[in-house]
């Protein structure tokens, strides 16, 4: 009993930082959003080269590459390898997050979402075992992750193609 209550605390303690993380990933290195700032606030003006340099840092931030542009002074350099670790540290923090989340799930699921003795079933005597072997269950949670991706997919095409539409009639 003490594994399933522990289970439903870490879980519900671990999704707002899953949900903070993957925000992280996504819009800080959302090339679109920094180039829309770029222009909006007219960084152009005092750093012509802000395009070419924002993608070398958000690369260097990523683990792309080790090297800064010589545009940055010695303290700056520090300041972006000091980001890199954070960065480094929030990816590793997000991966051991979802694995952690997905294996209390996985381990704990019928514990942590039915009454006792609701979800062992004999199949010699009941008949729900008959009609939905394990592996149905299998194959439903392939099946949803099937849907998650592409409808995760079908969001993010519509982003983009709403985003480029933007865009064009901003250059019009």
């Amino acid at each position: 009993m003490k594994f399933v209550a522990i289970s439903k605390i870490l879980l519900v303690l671990i999704l707002p930082f899953l949900i903070f993380l993957i925000a992280l990933n996504f819009a800080g290195f959302d090339m679109a959003f920094y180039e829309k700032k770029f222009l909006e606030y007219k960084v152009q003006q005092e750093v012509p080269e802000a395009s070419s340099l924002n993608e070398k840092i958000i690369d260097f931030l990523r683990g792309k590459n080790n090297e800064l542009p010589n545009e940055f002074n010695e303290r700056e350099k520090q300041h972006l390898w000091d980001v890199r670790k954070i960065v480094s540290a929030s990816t590793i923090a997000l991966y051991a997050f979802i694995a952690l989340f997905i294996l209390l799930l996985v381990i704990s699921f019928h514990r942590l979402f039915f009454e006792k003795g609701t979800y062992v079933f004999d199949p010699a005597k009941e008949m729900i075992v008959k009609l939905y072997p394990e592996q149905i269950f299998t194959d439903l949670g392939i099946s949803i992750s099937k849907w998650v991706i592409l409808s995760s997919g079908a969001v993010i095409l519509l982003g983009l193609f709403l985003s480029l539409k933007s865009k064009s009639k901003k250059n019009k």
